[in-house]
């Protein structure tokens, strides 16, 4: 019979050298580790106590050998030792002592890091009779208490007295410019790598064979309490399972742009950043010349979170996420400030990395009369502003925002230069919505007739709602303890949208095929996109930026189109042009009351807000904004009126094919002469601006399957 004991290595190391022999490459190794074998003699160490090798029976016991090991608080500073060294070498400097009467600022953007390099630099920095000590200086909360001012005075005084000055700040843009011409270059603390962590383990567990395998990506966002626990197992086999649990507890839930699905301008963009950013790590890219900063525009449920995600995991790299609410919980106004602080300091020292604030528009607006009063919104997004402008000027962070409402946000926020690039995001088209199927239909054998119509039913959906009928056609077989099996994707499919008839079909066709025709025949930019599902219809068309008086009643004539269209065929009209806030009703009465109030087309110069809801707005201004619509909707009406064959045939297109890009909508159209009406000259084209404007047809209705 054999006793078991547990097997741990005891082999000992005969110098720090044995640990470095395959990592030359990382700055300050040696050093370090001599640093840690130093406190290890000192006897500032942890006793573990390891038993031999396993023995027969009838073997002697050999004694207990306790290891000597330093405890998790060393390696800490080991770690943020190595990465101060890599930021010196980085900067290709020897000395951590800046020239006599010099301000070194080293940026740190994580408070704890700042407390614990004004500690640990003497260490590095050393005494020398010869030369001044620097004066280091924090700017953190101890500094903060202590002074009531931060670091900034003292640094005054500091640099007035002739000698070196560190200061370890969160970003170098505090330094006010009386300051500046004393400063050296600036110094950016590293995040920590798996080359770092791999060496102090080595050395801790005296196992000079340790290789990790997790991306710089994970072991930057590690915690103290996570690599503490590490360095605190008992053997090397521990250490890595705990690792291997705190990282996989960071990427369990990461995704890629590979899982998002039908939106293929969003997906090109964010490719192409992938490929910039590892362009830009090996240097054959400058990060001032890559695109880095995206607002997202579309719908809840999109997927625009899954995107800024999935940029983070298919490049491998930190993925910060905050939002208006997530800064508001923490009460006042300066709280708020801070937690955003905290974020974006995340964001920084864990570059290069992805930095997503969700819902954008939240934050709201100075720009407008309730904002510009309020003291607390103007503080709030100053502040916004201040740490977008951080974000963009460190290279490696890539910045993103979705919103649901651009109008509501700040137009300061959203300029080029802070979201260089904006991308609608809208719900998957067909191809989209089956790619998204795809998975979950491999294995099962259905018709494709079967597939197609499911897909047509899902039009409209958005990404987040397929994503909860596959959810629930999961749970309807497991219920059943049965197979999942198309017939349950069916019925969650009815539950959430329920199969179109198809004389509503045939209606919304009719409308979109309106919308078309009248754009094309005005010579209006070519639409982009066309959809009709079984409770709605879109039409994707670019809008100019600059409007002439042509422009608007050429804009407000296509807005009335599919109304136009409907009494033509049906001789009724049905709520799908007004149905809601975005609908074609309210578009084309939102241009009507612009020309009058904003644009100065109408009788009167003075500028009134367009925003001003239209029962406040002056009589006579009402009754101009009702004669355009009315001289809109009978120009209209001459417009379509002889085109009801044309209006057929592109409707009978629409309605069986669902789902038409540019190409197919040009091809559709290419037999027809535009141009019929006001024509925009390229001047007024250049800068178009795309508008997305969904018709719900069953909304407000109370017997909408009636239609």
């Amino acid at each position: 019979m054999t006793r078991k004991s547990a097997k741990r290595s005891t082999a000992k190391v005969e110098s720090t050298s044995d640990l470095c022999r395959t990592d030359t490459t990382l700055p300050g190794l040696e050093a370090v580790l001599a640093h840690l074998q130093k406190l290890r003699s000192a006897g500032t160490t942890t006793l573990l106590l390891v038993e031999d090798e396993e023995l027969d029976e009838d073997e002697t016991p050999s004694v207990q050998t306790p290891e000597m090991r330093n405890p998790p608080r060393d390696l800490l500073d080991a770690l943020l030792m190595l990465r101060l060294h890599s930021m010196l070498a980085n900067a290709g400097l020897t000395s951590f002592r800046p020239p006599r009467g010099s301000l070194q600022v080293i940026v740190a953007p994580v408070e704890c890091d700042r407390t614990d390099i004004r500690t640990i630099l003497p260490r590095l920095i050393g005494r020398d009779p010869a030369l001044p000590d620097p004066a280091i200086r924090a700017d953190d909360d101890v500094t903060r208490k202590r002074t009531g001012k931060g670091v900034l005075e003292s640094l005054r005084a500091d640099i007035l007295q002739g000698n070196p000055v560190i200061a370890v700040m969160t970003a170098d843009d505090m330094i006010p410019d009386d300051l500046r011409v004393a400063m050296q270059p600036t110094l950016r603390l590293p995040p920590l790598s798996r080359q770092m962590l791999q060496a102090v383990m080595a050395f801790q567990f005296n196992d000079p064979s340790v290789a990790l395998q997790h991306p710089d990506a994970t072991i930057a966002q590690l915690s103290d309490v996570a690599m503490s626990s590490i360095f605190a197992a008992e053997d090397i086999r521990t250490a890595i399972e705990r690792l291997d649990r705190a990282a996989s507890h960071k990427t369990q839930t990461r995704v890629t742009l590979d899982d998002v699905h039908g939106q293929p301008q969003a997906l090109k963009a964010l490719r192409q950043v992938v490929e910039d950013l590892r362009s830009y790590q090996s240097g054959a890219v400058k990060w001032s010349d890559v695109t880095k900063s995206f607002l997202l525009l579309g719908p809840p449920g999109t997927g625009k979170s899954m995107m800024a995600a999935g940029l983070a995991g298919s490049a491998g790299i930190s993925f910060v996420k905050t939002s208006y609410s997530d800064c508001q919980k923490f009460g006042h106004q300066g709280d708020m400030l801070k937690a955003l602080n905290t974020a974006v300091e995340s964001a920084i020292s864990a570059a290069p990395s992805v930095f997503f604030i969700d819902e954008i528009d939240s934050f709201h607006s100075r720009d407008r009369e309730t904002g510009s009063r309020n003291g607390y919104i103007i503080g709030v997004v100053n502040g916004l502003l201040t740490q977008i402008d951080r974000l963009s000027a460190t290279p490696g962070v890539i910045l993103i925002a979705a919103t649901n409402n651009v109008e509501r946000v700040d137009s300061a926020v959203i300029r080029p230069g802070r979201f260089d690039r904006h991308i609608h995001v809208g719900r998957p088209d067909r191809s989209g919505i089956l790619s998204m199927l795809e998975g979950l239909l491999s294995g099962l054998k259905v018709d494709p007739v079967g597939i197609d119509r499911l897909c047509d039913q899902l039009l409209g959906a958005s990404g987040a709602e397929i994503a909860a009928m596959v959810r629930d056609a999961r749970t309807r077989a497991r219920a059943e303890r049965s197979p999942l099996s198309f017939g349950h994707l069916l019925a969650a499919a009815d539950a959430i949208q329920p199969p179109p008839e198809p004389g509503v079909i045939w209606r919304i066709s009719v409308h979109e095929a309106g919308h078309l025709l009248a754009g094309h025949l005005l010579g209006l930019p070519a639409a982009t996109h066309v959809s009709v599902t079984g409770i709605r219809g879109l039409v994707t068309r670019p809008h100019p930026t600059c409007k002439l008086p042509g422009t608007i009643s050429d804009m407000i004539v296509h807005a009335l189109a599919g109304r136009v269209t409907e009494r033509l065929v049906f001789s009724v009209i049905s709520q799908g042009a007004g149905s809601g806030p975005t609908s074609d009703l309210a578009l084309a009465t939102r241009f009507a009351v612009a020309a009058e109030t904003s644009y100065g087309f109408g009788t009167s110069l003075s500028w009134i807000d367009p925003e001003t809801p239209l029962y406040l707005l002056p009589r006579d201004i009402r009754s101009r904004v009702e004669a355009r619509l009315n001289e809109a909707d009978t120009r209209t009406q001459r417009l379509l009126a002889e085109r009801k064959a044309e209006i057929e045939r592109i409707a009978r297109v629409l309605m069986e094919k669902r789902d038409l890009d540019a190409t197919a909508i040009s091809a559709l159209l290419s037999g027809v002469p535009n141009g019929t009406g006001h024509t925009m000259s390229p001047a007024e084209c250049e800068g178009c601006e795309t508008r997305h404007v969904e018709r719900d047809f069953l909304k407000e209705t109370p017997d909408a399957q009636s239609l």
